[in-house]
């Protein structure tokens, strides 16, 4: 039986004043909500109607009260707010969705839950088997069947360095739930990653064990890998693909991990991909900046958040 290692899960699409309702296809309706922000006077220019990009999506990473005023504060990631709202209320968005980190109380990535003694922010290896099990007679007493005591090299299908945090963003806590400001449109998505307790997801198509898979030798490459990305990988490029996503604007925090990640693994998918560069924070400056050269390296453009709405022509 496959560990549960998936980190990943895509809610339904939530429809916010109709008790629950579903729709299969995401959409984004008209939902003007009459700010006075300025980063909204910035989009919606008198005389003129201002929507979304054709065939896009708006993608808001983890904009979570953990990290805008929590335990793992992103210095600044307030300051966005207004500029996420006003473009998620654009109309015209073929999906939108809003990722959270939803972590455990046992998760591996928490420094505290550590066999090691390690300390927030420190590095330690990790390496999982092809059912994701995560390899380490350490890890037995705190994780049981998802992991393997006895990994012998020729067992493991994935090892990287993982970095470790303070708890953050645990399920059913205040600091997982979206910040207050946020203004969620009619019709979104909720994509909850990190959901189990043995794999890290820092992007919202796949987890680290798969995206993180390397230092592996040519041979071990070529280990099958398919069981491994069934429970490894959101349904997330599904549903870009039947809402007709040609397009996929990526926001929010943090600049330098989850936007970052998710950012590649959309151009990976062949998605045109864009980061809104003032509406995205670093947890550190320098490490912002060379993301966002990784980024532009992987084919990623960079625009502002005044440049991405489009005037719709009136017939």
């Amino acid at each position: 039986m496959l560990a549960l290692a998936s980190p990943i899960l895509v809610l339904s699409l939530h429809v916010l004043g109709s008790r629950g309702s579903t729709v299969d296809i995401p959409s984004c309706p008209t939902c003007d909500h009459g700010s006075d922000d300025s980063a909204m006077l910035q989009l919606k220019s008198p005389g003129s109607h201002k929507v979304a990009p054709k065939d896009s999506a708006l993608i808001v990473i983890d904009m979570q009260n953990d990290f805008i005023s929590g335990n793992l504060t992103v210095p600044d990631g307030a300051s966005i707010i207004p500029a996420i709202n006003s473009l998620a209320e654009l109309d015209g968005w073929a999906f939108v969705a809003y990722t959270m980190d939803y972590h455990p109380p046992n998760h591996a990535s928490f420094a505290d839950n550590s066999p090691f003694e390690k300390n927030p922010f420190d590095f330690v290896d990790m390496a999982y088997d092809e059912q994701g099990r995560i390899c380490g007679e350490e890890y037995v007493s705190m994780y049981g069947p998802s992991a393997n005591s006895n990994c012998s090299e020729e067992d493991v299908v994935s090892k990287f360095s993982q970095q470790l945090w303070p708890v953050h963003c645990v399920q059913g806590t205040w600091g997982q739930n979206l910040d207050d400001k946020i203004t969620l449109p009619a019709m979104h998505t909720l994509i909850r990653k990190g959901i189990t307790s043995v794999a890290d997801s820092y992007g919202a198509f796949e987890n680290n064990i798969i995206f993180l898979k390397g230092n592996l030798s040519d041979s071990d490459e070529s280990k099958q890998l398919t069981n491994l990305e069934m429970v490894s990988q959101s349904s997330l490029e599904a549903l870009l693909m039947t809402a007709g996503v040609s397009n996929v604007y990526i926001a929010g925090l943090a600049l330098d991990y989850c936007v970052k990640y998710t950012a590649l693994q959309a151009t990976d998918r062949q998605f045109n991909t864009y980061l809104i560069e003032d509406a995205a924070k670093p947890v550190d400056a320098a490490q912002g900046e060379e993301a966002i050269h990784e980024l532009e390296d992987h084919g990623v453009r960079m625009v502002s958040a005044s440049e991405v709405p489009v005037n719709h022509l009136h017939p």
